[in-house]
């Protein structure tokens, strides 16, 4: 099933709206206030995460809140904090209750939202020998995959693939 992160990000800001005297700033006077946060090495389920995030806020604001790594967010910006790139308190609390790998972790605190799910370091690994042998076949200017065959390990989803002759 696929996960709405716009009703995650919503439901993060109004449960911190209201626990909280003040609101999470995300679009002010049509300026973006926040950054999405990725990990440095973003999985695809993060990206697409983080871009159906913007694109949304976008839709409705007119703002298009810029997707940065950790190292990229401006002092003073609302963090939201997507996947791994979470504060590991987070992702341990997450841990600590469920292995579920459709379980997602929302959190909102002062200038920060964190919206993380459980993803196993076998998963990391295999996306990433996939990126490595799509990346090889790019620069051997070899003819790119045909086919796709998509499987879902672990709430990811990875492409299988085999090549034109």
């Amino acid at each position: 099933m696929r996960r709405s992160w716009l009703a995650v990000v919503m439901a993060a800001c109004t449960v911190w709206a209201g626990f909280s005297s003040g609101a999470v700033t995300l679009v002010e006077n049509g300026q973006p206030k926040a950054a999405l946060v990725l990990p440095d090495e973003p999985l695809g389920q993060e990206t697409a995460a983080a871009e159906e995030i913007r694109d949304y806020l976008k839709r409705i604001s007119g703002a298009e809140l810029p997707i940065v790594n950790q190292a990229g967010v401006s002092k003073g910006q609302t963090r939201i904090w997507i996947g791994r790139a979470a504060p590991k308190e987070v992702v341990q609390a997450l841990q600590s209750k469920t292995d579920d790998p459709n379980a997602l972790a929302v959190f909102a605190g002062k200038d920060q939202i964190s919206l993380t799910g459980i993803v196993k370091d076998a998963d990391v690994a295999r996306e990433k020998k996939i990126k490595e042998e799509i990346a090889a076949l790019q620069a051997a200017k070899q003819k790119l995959p045909r086919g796709l065959q998509i499987e879902k390990t672990g709430g990811i989803m990875f492409a299988a693939y085999e090549l034109l002759e």
